[in-house]
């Protein structure tokens, strides 16, 4: 009785161990990207560059730091000489480090437009790896039905084959055909469980786990938006804004740098005391740089010319992704309707062919041949209904990260 109870908890111990290596866990595409955009790398390291701007821009608007200084002049002898002690301040008139902390808290709003964009393609990468394993799922389960009805021909050819009823060919046409659909279906198996992999790399699943999709991989018309507001959209994306804000910054550089090429005061304080009659004494001085050489002309140069640079690629940007968006609308709205009209009208039609021409070969009406090439009819109509679906889909993710 020891030995059976023994037994019994080996079982119960292997067995759930087995299922706790075998964690399922379902996800959706929001989880996916929502797992992708908390644990991936690229979120944190947008996040950290808006800090370093915002660090940037604090330096910038520093004053500089006064001069301390002390010392002695013409010291001899026990009473000879002066003691000195003075402060020393630049005093900044013009405003030159306002524009330039204003300048640089534009480059800090860029940072936080490309952050916005990197979680974006996050997204886009997210989703795209989401609904890649999706379709892959979907094949195999297409490829898992045509083998179903490949092994239920091969079956009755088989037995009407030992009736006499049909030639030995018949038979082992039927017969190759369902060692065809095994093949593809493994060739699926294998596309499924490495976009699965790169899904679970991907949201950092524990090791182990199973996960299970669940979503519809045809996308809603209303989620397409209209082409008249594709270029509006497009001047306020994250890519958009961030070239619009650098060029601001290197505009406002320009402002900056000019100020600063004005002579400002530096004002001096100091103390005198006469060693031998004891006697104190105040300095006071202002002086100014002469601008007769560096008057930041090389600095202001580069940075209108930077300004203008980033202006020009922000106009170039829109125009490429107005370009891009309106070929990727034009695509999958294409692929959409193409898929709800062979659903809605050619692919009833075919099913119901394909089922009445099985229907007649039992009753020896037609020849395998003409079922056989029914079924390899509507098979690949499954198959480019799930291509149409995948490239709806995929142009709708690649169209989102635009905006």
């Amino acid at each position: 009785m020891k030995i059976l109870t023994m037994v019994a908890a080996a079982v119960l111990l292997l067995a759930g161990g087995s299922l706790a290596q075998e964690e399922i866990i379902t996800l959706t595409a929001a989880e996916v990207v929502g797992r992708v955009l908390k644990i991936h790398p690229g979120i944190q390291e947008a996040l950290e560059a808006v800090e370093e701007a915002r660090g940037h821009a604090l330096q910038e608007g520093l004053w500089p730091n006064p001069e301390l200084e002390a010392g002695a002049e013409g010291l001899h002898g026990n009473r000879g000489g002066d003691w000195l002690a003075g402060v020393s301040q630049r005093i900044p008139l013009f405003g030159a480090r306002a524009l330039a902390r204003k300048a640089a808290e534009a480059g800090v709003a860029a940072a936080g437009q490309q952050a916005l964009l990197r979680e974006k393609e996050l997204t886009a990468l997210a989703e795209m790896a989401f609904y890649e394993a999706l379709a892959a799922q979907e094949s195999r389960r297409i490829a898992e039905n045509n083998l179903a009805n490949a092994a239920a021909m091969a079956e009755m050819t088989r037995q009407r084959f030992e009736a006499g009823d049909i030639a030995e060919m018949d038979w082992l046409r039927a017969a190759a055909e369902e060692n065809h659909q095994e093949a593809e279906l493994e060739v699926l198996r294998i596309r499924e469980e490495t976009a699965l992999a790169a899904l679970t790399v991907l949201c950092a699943l524990p090791p182990g786990a199973k996960p299970v999709l669940e979503g519809t991989l045809l996308p809603e018309e209303q989620a397409f938006p209209d082409a008249a507001v594709v270029a509006e959209r497009l001047g306020s994306a994250p890519a958009a804004r961030a070239l619009e804000l650098e060029a601001e910054a290197a505009a406002g550089e320009v402002k900056a740098l000019k100020r600063e090429a004005l002579p400002e005061p530096e004002v001096h304080v100091g103390w005198r005391q006469e060693r031998a009659e004891k006697q104190n004494a105040v300095d006071f001085s202002v002086s100014f740089d002469l601008p007769l050489f560096d008057r930041n002309q090389g600095a202001i140069a580069g940075a209108r010319a930077r300004a203008r640079r980033l202006e020009a690629a922000r106009q170039a940007k829109v125009q490429e992704d107005c370009r891009q968006a309106l070929t990727l609308l034009g695509e999958g709205k294409a692929a959409l309707k193409e898929a709800h009209l062979v659903r809605e009208k050619n692919f009833p039609k075919l099913e119901d062919a394909c089922r009445a021409l099985e229907t007649a070969l039992t009753l020896g009406g037609v020849s395998l041949f003409e079922v056989l090439a029914a079924q390899q009819e509507v098979a690949e109509m499954r198959m480019h209904l799930l291509d149409l679906d995948h490239r709806a889909r995929h142009a709708l993710i690649e169209l989102e990260a635009l905006f």
